[in-house]
């Protein structure tokens, strides 16, 4: 009797397992197609700078996409600046540190 009660609970996990795992499967080729639907509208200097945001979901200080992107710190301010202008990305600051993160609206597509 304990063997088929462990065999039958074996046999309902795995079929758990398997319906839950190709729900994340999906959800996470939506959200890929999510992130290239979105890449589409930026031009290549954005497209990098994005793409670190997205790894770095806690947000990065602005210096640090100097060393990331090789950019030059002008460079990096005006691709942030355009961002902003597209509410892509925000920017807080304090002091002479500024910190930048992706829009409330965009965290919720990326998370």
């Amino acid at each position: 009797m304990i063997l088929i009660l462990s065999s039958l609970g074996i046999f309902v996990g795995s079929i758990s397992y398997y319906f839950m795992a190709a729900k994340y499967t999906k959800e996470k080729e939506s959200r890929d197609k999510n992130i290239e639907a979105t890449l589409n509208f930026l031009n290549p200097e954005e497209k990098i700078i994005f793409k670190e945001l997205i790894k770095n979901k806690a947000g990065l200080k602005q210096s640090a996409f100097e060393k990331l992107t090789g950019f030059h710190k002008v460079k990096v301010h005006r691709v942030i600046q355009r961002l902003m202008a597209k509410n892509i990305v925000e920017k807080s600051s304090d002091g002479k540190i500024n910190k930048i993160r992706l829009s409330e609206n965009l965290k919720k597509i990326f998370d």
